[in-house]
């Protein structure tokens, strides 16, 4: 009855948040103003602007006091991106690490290695303005994504939940009134099959409906050396579905049905880290360790399930712009993993994770072309996310029931934000964020009954800019910002000590150059950090403890440009130097090779000093590339040649430096055909065409140190049709 008791709630919430929004649209309908005039450009912005919102409206990218990486839809698509998490190949200082299915970003050293009840990312995700909680989401795809921004540093005025790493903005098609659809299939190395079918159009001049889904299947690239059998198959499909009503030039809303599936069994196939396993105290013991190779003896896959329901309410109120954000977002997952990565039954498990959302958000704007513009806002969240049942089997023997654990989260913010012109190009920026969460915990004993806890974490987030315009062009600024993120119950671990939260302090300078089609942006930055939460993981408890304090600095460029008709480069580089400042209590594991012992062969966690080593999953250096090059044919069509690479320095997945992936480099390459009526293309692609072996995870554990590889070089064909 509880978990139907809050689904009605949660639901009757957004019934609630709907009618509001309802009698407010009607109340619109009545007046003059123009909704067409409050969704247009800012003053000033032509066509060949990007146009971004990073500061909550609309405004040229030139002009946001902020370093962004913005990535169009072509680009995405020239490049051979197809998910989320591998935006991270046209990013410098941007990482994507995984905890099974979990993605965890990285920005500038600021992310967590780790998901779970209460866990929540430091780099908060925005799909068309609704907040993302979950990190087994994240790796998602859709053929509608129009652009991805990537905002670097912590973003605690106007993207405030946990956003002390940075925030990214996926803005996916609205739906249109003009009939139009796009489909897309290819097929590549491993049986790989992929499709996706995009289409749009309009019932009558006010309602508009589109539809996105892809699907996916592949037989998979690792191998049991034990079995011979080939393994890590996986199939995944979503759909999403947008209805636009749009009842006067004042209003509109835009209702959107979000479904993903998807099972996987290559991101559970862990093999140990150079060989780092209890099987090296037991003779005869076969070990996979090299890329593609596991040694596992049970079943193990991931099975996901996501709905979302989202409603948007756009109105034009005279004065200002009012934008509502209503979510009901549900999220199951299924867990079947031999975590020993042996053939051998020391400890399998079988669990289910569940994710309750419920956001609301109210964002009011000003209107472009004034002095001073401005945003307030209203954020609420409600989420439950726990185990409801957690079973293990140890040496064989059957599955039983572990004490299961959870938490239930309410987060509720308030925010402003403005800028004032000074004087002819001189800016200043102010804004401010109140937030407040309350997470309420539990855990099960083992021998019946579970211990409830609860805390409450708030904090003022202040943030102040100055920028100049030297002309139209190009700016100059300076920034500071202060980022939090709230403190953690971790029952996980079956405790009920609470995690510090983190605290951090942002400086920023930056210059940005727009014209004649070249773009330059160059920032350097500081930040001093605070009590960070460091993650690290042991069977089946995730092990997160304060470090002291951090400090990282770095340098950040990015240069994008139309060199000529037919060729087309981006580049972007960043230099990180992260380090903990003080971390006497940091996470090691120590295999215990005494015999006599009854933990014989087992990896046990330690602390030990990492004060001034490098920050875990923060290299010193990245960088990327892409280049475009066009060949028209006199028949009509053009030919279009893509390269793109990612290069990044060593990477540590721990505080101590147990555990390292050394520098490696990642090359796509792309040749396609586009017939002259741009309704028809054809293409081959290769990516990581050198093959460059690299992990892409680190975890540790108590009968081995489990390690995952990226992907080894894929290439295939594919084809798209438009109309």
């Amino acid at each position: 009855m509880g978990t139907i008791d809050r689904s009605n709630e949660l639901l009757r919430l957004a019934f609630v948040s709907g009618a509001s929004l309802l009698a407010l649209s009607l109340e619109l309908s009545l007046t003059p103003a123009a909704f067409a005039q409050a969704a247009a450009p800012a003053q000033g912005m032509t066509g060949q602007d990007i146009v971004v919102t990073a500061q909550r409206r609309a405004e040229k990218l030139e002009d946001v006091p902020i370093t962004i990486t913005s990535i169009s839809g072509d680009t995405l698509q020239s490049a051979n991106i197809t998910t989320v998490t591998q935006i991270a190949r046209a990013v410098p200082a941007l990482r994507f690490d995984f905890a099974g299915a979990a993605a965890q970003p990285t920005i500038r050293g600021v992310g967590s290695a780790l998901s779970g009840p209460g866990l929540y990312s430091n780099v908060s995700t925005y799909v068309d303005g609704f907040y993302m909680p979950s990190p087994s989401s994240l790796d998602f795809q859709f053929m509608s994504i129009r652009s991805v921004d990537v905002l670097k540093g912590p973003q605690g005025t106007l993207f405030g939940r946990n956003a002390t790493g940075g925030a990214i903005l996926v803005t996916t098609a609205a739906p249109s009134f003009t009939p139009t659809a796009q489909a897309r299939a290819s097929y590549s190395r491993w049986n790989t099959f992929n499709g996706g079918l995009y289409a749009s159009t309009g019932l009558g001049d006010k309602v508009a409906v589109d539809f996105a889904g892809i699907y996916e299947r592949s037989d998979g690239w690792l191998r049991n050396i034990v079995t011979g059998r080939r393994d890590g198959d996986y199939e995944r499909y979503g759909l999403r579905a947008k209805l636009l009503v749009e009842p006067s030039d004042a209003v509109r809303f835009t209702l959107a049905f979000t479904h993903n599936h998807n099972r996987d069994g290559k991101v559970r196939g862990y093999n140990a880290y150079e060989g780092l396993s209890i099987g090296t105290t037991v003779p005869g013991t076969v070990i996979a360790q090299d890329r593609g190779d596991v040694s596992y003896n049970g079943k193990v896959d991931f099975l996901l399930k996501t709905y979302a329901y989202q409603l948007t309410g756009e109105f034009d109120l005279g004065f200002a712009d009012l934008t509502s954000y209503t979510m009901v977002r549900r999220e199951t997952g299924e867990n079947n993993l031999d975590r020993d990565g042996l053939f051998l039954p020391y400890l399998y498990s079988n669990s289910q994770t569940k994710y309750n959302t419920f956001t609301q958000e109210v964002n009011l704007s000003s209107k472009p072309g004034a002095p001073l513009s401005w945003v307030a806002g209203l954020f609420y969240m409600k989420d439950n996310n726990y185990f409801p049942y957690l079973k293990s089997s140890t040496n064989g023997g059957p599955l039983v029931n572990t004490p299961n654990y959870g938490v239930k989260t309410k987060s509720w913010a308030a925010f402003l934000d403005g800028t004032y012109e000074l004087s002819d190009g001189l800016f200043f920026t102010a804004g401010a964020r109140y937030s407040e969460e309350k997470p309420n915990a539990f855990y099960g004993l083992a021998a019946g009954g579970r211990v409830e806890y609860t805390d409450r974490f708030k904090r003022f987030t202040p943030r102040a800019v100055l920028r100049w315009e030297p002309d139209e062009r190009s700016s100059l600024y300076a920034s500071w910002s202060n980022g939090f993120k709230a403190g953690v119950l971790n029952p996980s671990s079956f405790t009920t000590v609470a995690l510090r939260p983190e605290k951090i302090n942002a400086y920023e300078v930056g210059y940005k150059l727009a014209s004649g089609g070249i773009r330059f942006d160059l920032s350097a930055f500081y930040y001093d950090y605070k009590d960070l939460q460091v993650a690290t993981f042991n069977g089946v408890s995730a092990l997160v403890r304060n470090a002291a304090n951090s400090r990282i600095y770095g340098l950040e460029g990015q240069f994008s440009g139309q060199l000529t008709d037919q060729l087309n480069v981006s580049l972007g580089a960043a230099y990180t130097n992260a380090k903990y400042k003080d971390f006497e209590n940091a996470p090691y594991f120590e295999q215990n090779l005494d015999p006599a012992s009854p933990t014989y062969g087992r990896f046990a966690n330690r602390d030990g000093d990492a004060s001034g080593f490098v920050m875990q999953r923060s290299p010193k250096f990245t960088a990327t590339a892409n280049v475009t090059y066009d060949i028209p044919l006199a028949s009509g069509g053009k030919i279009t040649l893509n390269a793109n690479g990612f290069y990044t320095s060593t990477v540590y997945f721990d505080p101590t430096h147990q555990f390292r992936q050394d520098p490696y480099a990642i090359l796509g390459l792309r040749a396609g055909w586009t017939s002259a009526n741009e309704r028809f293309s054809l293409g081959v692609f290769g990516d990581n065409v050198t093959d460059a072996e690299y992990r892409n995870q680190v975890l540790g554990g108590p009968y081995s140190i489990q390690s995952t590889w990226g992907d080894p070089a894929t290439y295939g064909v594919t084809a798209t049709l438009r109309y």
